[in-house]
């Protein structure tokens, strides 16, 4: 019998979450929309996650092995979307879930909007204390965005979490992919900006059907997270001349403030900030609400380095 609903791929990196792998995919198998598959792939575990994984009894599950694990999963997710069956793939972090009806709410969008590139579902983000925080609580009906319109949104805010994206095969391919090799930190960013700046539509979904659980116990100290390069500040810079409008080189711009910013206020808590921080800034594309942080914070620095001089 042909499905009513376009098939969708699902794809889970995984590396060393055994002690994960039952909710994130229990999520997966309990959701009300059935016409998927679900590709995970064991980043060379060296925990029982593949035990974890192959425990698991469902026809639609298919396990795929890498010899060689890839920093922050991207080469696992583009090796789970080249063994990929349908045209749509919806990625889920080993560590993160899905509430039922997710993968129903994507499906509907993509069948509303036949020429979409990328579904955005909304997520809820667990912080500690069990507080829970929905990110984009303004998105109470869907919202199709240009590639422009979108990149203009990610420059204000992180609307887009992995774990609730998905993207058509063919422009996931188009765009190049996850960033496997180039970076530690951001390249789920780095995507999500190339798909923008090819002018994929973006479908943003109301209501929060994807849950982002954090902080784990083996998730690196916030001091060593900031002392990774985060990508998005750098390849920005090598995607300006893809812009083809003066918004979307401003949209650009914003975005790298907004990242920069964000990681200087970090460091800075974290007593890890140094000059050689600010020069990702693009000074002329400072909001006025950012420039007074940005002095706050070389203020900041200039006093601590006074500090260590008299310690030293």
């Amino acid at each position: 019998m042909k499905a009513v609903a376009p098939l969708i791929s699902v794809v889970i990196p995984v590396y060393n979450k055994a002690q994960y792998l039952e909710t994130a995919v229990r999520s997966v198998l309990g959701q009300t929309f059935g016409e998927f598959e679900l590709l995970m792939v064991d980043d060379a575990s060296t925990d029982d996650s593949l035990e974890r994984m192959s425990a698991f009894r469902d026809p639609r599950i298919r396990i795929l092995r890498r010899d060689t694990p890839g920093p922050g999963g991207y080469a696992a997710r583009n090796y789970g979307v080249g063994h990929a069956a349908a045209d749509w793939v919806a990625f889920l972090d080993a560590d993160d879930c899905w509430k039922p009806e997710h993968l129903a709410a994507i499906s509907g969008a993509v069948e509303a909007e036949p020429g979409l590139g990328v579904v955005c579902a909304n997520y809820e983000s667990e912080k500690p204390g069990g507080a829970v925080v929905v990110k984009n609580p303004e998105v109470t009906e869907g919202t199709v965005l240009s590639g422009e319109e979108a990149l203009r949104w990610f420059a204000e805010r992180d609307f887009l979490h992995t774990s609730a994206v998905a993207v058509r095969c063919s422009a996931f391919e188009a765009a190049g992919g996850f960033p496997a090799g180039r970076a530690k930190r951001g390249g789920d960013s780095d995507l999500w900006l190339r798909l923008m700046l090819a002018r994929e539509r973006f479908a943003v979904l109301p209501g929060a059907t994807a849950v982002y659980v954090r902080p784990h116990s083996d998730v690196m100290t916030d001091a060593a997270n900031l002392e990774i390069p985060h990508l998005i500040a750098r390849s920005a810079q090598e995607y300006l001349p893809l812009c083809r409008t003066r918004g979307e080189r401003t949209a650009l711009l914003r975005l790298i403030n907004r990242k920069t910013v964000s990681r200087l206020r970090a460091k800075a808590a974290a007593g890890i900030l140094r000059a050689r921080h600010f020069r990702a800034l693009e000074w002329r594309a400072l909001r006025p609400g950012q420039l007074p942080t940005v002095l706050r914070l070389a203020a900041t620095l200039v006093s601590s380095v006074a500090r260590r001089r008299e310690a030293e």
